[in-house]
């Protein structure tokens, strides 16, 4: 009998004692989130097509710091013989310090221009890179997708252009944004991140304006990094979105009957399926572009859980391709390949000798 009552009286014990560390625990998180995170606010993200409310728990304002020669890592240091002799024109631009929903002339400043040499990275500028640009020597750029480092964007960009013919020498340029959380809830943080990618696009138009109409350029983007390219190809065209276009945003024309030199690469895109038909968000892309090619997976599982954060519900452009209702939309220009592949992962992408084929130009 007395053991039965010891019995439950620890039981009693044990269980006010979870709960009380439980209940610690959930204060501390709580308090660790809204460390983290604060303040918190609810934007408004504005389409040309409605309107939706999205809170965000906000970081602070990001300053970059330019990188010093004795700063550079031992791993950049070790890939710089690979860097050199493989690609000896490799540039990354960050953006990370620009206001991620109002992009301006004045933000433009606060981008950070660097460039490989042959002691690491240097600080330069896009004055620099259009000056030494040359129609002989196509531009490569890859855009990334979400929680993505500028180191992880350099890793995966020189991977992905390392698979291309050893013929091909282009200049590499690594497209770097935010992508550090900005929700705990899972479906405000994609929410917002593609927001952000689109209004990358905004800035991504700009750097593109002034590239020689000679110059061949493959975009590739990745997951989120898709909608920067759309949308970016988009503004280039003349389009307008989010009441943004490149003239009345950057007093600047979009070259529409002169650019058709761009080529993008869609690999495990994370926009909508709908975004570049006629009545589209990005409707213009085509107008500038030799080919587009979307990698189409049905089994993406991070793809699958897409029209969650749709305003549309639509599907994405990396499961399903374009409308099927609506393929001969391209003219042509559209190239869907096929994947089937359970797994939402860049690398595991681009292990497939079919998405390899279409990287080079």
């Amino acid at each position: 009998m007395r053991l039965s009552i010891l019995s439950i009286t620890w039981k009693i014990f044990f269980l006010i004692f979870s709960f009380a560390t439980a209940l610690t625990a959930g204060n501390f998180i709580h308090s660790a989130q809204a460390q983290l995170f604060s303040p918190v606010r609810t934007t408004n993200l504005h389409y040309e097509n409605g309107q939706q409310n999205v809170t965000v728990y906000v970081t602070p304002q990001k300053t970059v710091e330019p990188v010093r020669p004795e700063a550079i890592s031992a791993s950049e240091k070790t890939d710089n013989k690979i860097f050199a002799r493989t690609f000896p024109d490799i540039w990354r631009i960050e953006t990370a310090a620009t206001s991620h929903t109002a992009p301006t002339p004045g933000e433009i400043s606060k981008w950070v221009v660097r460039r490989w040499t042959e002691t690491g990275w240097e600080i330069s500028s896009l004055e620099e890179f259009y000056k030494t640009e040359t129609p002989q020597r196509p531009i490569y750029m890859y855009v990334h997708g979400n929680n993505a480092t500028p180191d992880d964007a350099t890793r995966d960009g020189i991977h992905m252009t390392n698979l291309l013919p050893v013929e091909v020498s282009p200049r590499v340029v690594i497209w770097s944004w935010d992508t550090e959380r900005v929700s705990p809830r899972l479906k405000t943080e994609y929410a917002g991140k593609a927001y952000w990618a689109d209004m990358q696009g905004v800035y991504l138009a700009y750097f593109l304006k002034d590239i020689s109409p000679d110059t061949p350029v493959t975009l590739a983007g990745y997951s989120f990094g898709a909608r920067t390219v759309l949308c970016a190809l988009h503004l280039c065209g003349g389009g307008t979105f989010s009441g943004i276009s490149l003239e009345k945003q950057f007093d600047a024309e979009a070259k529409i009957s002169e650019k058709t030199n761009f080529r993008a690469v869609l690999i495990a895109g994370a926009a909508e399926n709908s975004d570049i038909l006629p009545n589209g968000r990005f409707s213009q892309v085509l107008t500038v572009s030799e080919k587009i090619f979307i990698t189409v997976n049905p089994a993406d599982p991070a793809l699958r859980l897409y029209p969650r954060i749709s305003e549309g519900r639509t599907k994405a452009i990396g499961l399903s391709g374009i409308e099927t209702s609506s393929q001969n939309a391209g003219n042509g220009k559209v190239v869907s390949v096929s994947v089937n592949l359970m797994s939402h992962k860049l690398r595991d992408y681009l292990a497939l000798p079919t998405v390899q084929r279409v990287l080079s130009p």
